[in-house]
């Protein structure tokens, strides 16, 4: 889902990752932009540019020109936003040591400081100019937070609607329990050594057919350290947590067979099913806070929009782009 705003935080990203050249700079208007008056520069669309669209998951080597202007047009918009809450925000106290918290975040999310300071060349920026984004940013987030905070309270009523309209994905996955011998074969194993490999899995296949114990088999020859004391027991688990060839032939088990060879990633197995769970509703109580935390985030957003909305409401926007 696209962000409802971009922050100073966002734009301090960007500009330590400095600008692609997509585009030449007299595709843009020296003023791309006014609020109330308050013009966003050429040079603070270009600014940007990357960071959002790399934000966004696109490669900006491989916009098209369509691709480039509509990418332009969201990175005014998303100026123009942050523009708006940096002048809601201007009143709001940050401390010297919140903007150092956050400062130390943003070197951490860099290799090494070397790397950090390299950036901050590259990005035409200072120490001094990111703080100062870092403390509007938090100025920002502050702000925000007080405007929606009686927005995002979640009510029990709430949670229990969701649970039932959307029961199917509060359901927990068919579950089964299997035991299994397993015997290696390391990459790049000779057609010799995999050969050999079957014949001790027939082997061992061919005593349980005879009737031997599983159990006894599996802690005796299995080559799987962390199951083979407890007799192969692999306890409950679901398709996807598996090999898919295992899942795939466990799933179309029965409580009681044992089916052999399987071959997977890290070997051939002889298999036991001994446990089979079907898929059931998980109880309520044990979703509340999940899906109380899924409701607050659609609530916050949904009142993060609304905000933007009123905000954009009561200013003069001025956008000066070719249509």
């Amino acid at each position: 889902m696209p962000r409802p705003y971009f922050t100073a935080l966002q734009m301090v990203a960007a500009t330590v990752l400095g600008a692609l050249p997509l585009f030449a700079a007299s595709d843009l208007p020296d003023v791309v932009a006014k609020v109330d008056g308050d013009p966003i520069l050429r040079v603070d669309v270009l600014r940007v540019f990357d960071g959002i669209v790399l934000a966004s998951g696109l490669e900006p080597s491989k916009l098209t020109p369509e691709g480039r202007t509509d990418a332009t047009n969201k990175v005014v918009q998303e100026i123009i936003n942050d523009r708006l809450l940096t002048r809601a925000s201007k009143d709001v106290v940050v401390s010297d040591a919140e903007v150092d918290q956050r400062f130390e975040e943003l070197k951490r999310s860099f290799t090494d400081e070397t790397v950090f300071r390299e950036e901050l060349i590259k990005g035409g920026q200072t120490e001094a100019g990111v703080r100062d984004n870092l403390r509007t940013a938090l100025k920002q987030e502050r702000w925000l937070a007080s405007q929606v905070a009686d927005k995002i309270t979640v009510t029990p009523p709430e949670v229990e609607k969701v649970y039932r309209e959307s029961s199917l994905a509060f359901t927990s996955p068919e579950m089964m329990r299997a035991s299994h011998i397993l015997i290696q074969i390391y990459p790049g194993a000779t057609e010799a050594v995999i050969a050999e490999k079957q014949r001790q899995i027939k082997t061992l296949a061919d005593r349980l057919i005879k009737g031997e114990a599983f159990a006894p088999l599996a802690r005796q020859f299995s080559e799987d350290a962390v199951t083979r004391e407890a007799g192969g027991d692999l306890g409950y688990f679901a398709k996807d947590d598996v090999d898919p060839a295992f899942g795939n032939a466990v799933f179309k088990m029965k409580v009681g067979d044992i089916v052999s060879p399987v071959r997977t990633k890290i070997g051939i197995h002889i298999i036991q099913l001994t446990g089979r769970r079907p898929a059931e509703p998980i109880p309520l109580d044990q979703l509340r806070g999940r899906i109380a935390n899924l409701i607050q985030v659609e609530k916050r957003k949904e009142a993060l929009k609304k905000l933007l909305e009123s905000l954009r409401e009561k200013a003069k926007i001025e956008i000066f782009l070719a249509k």
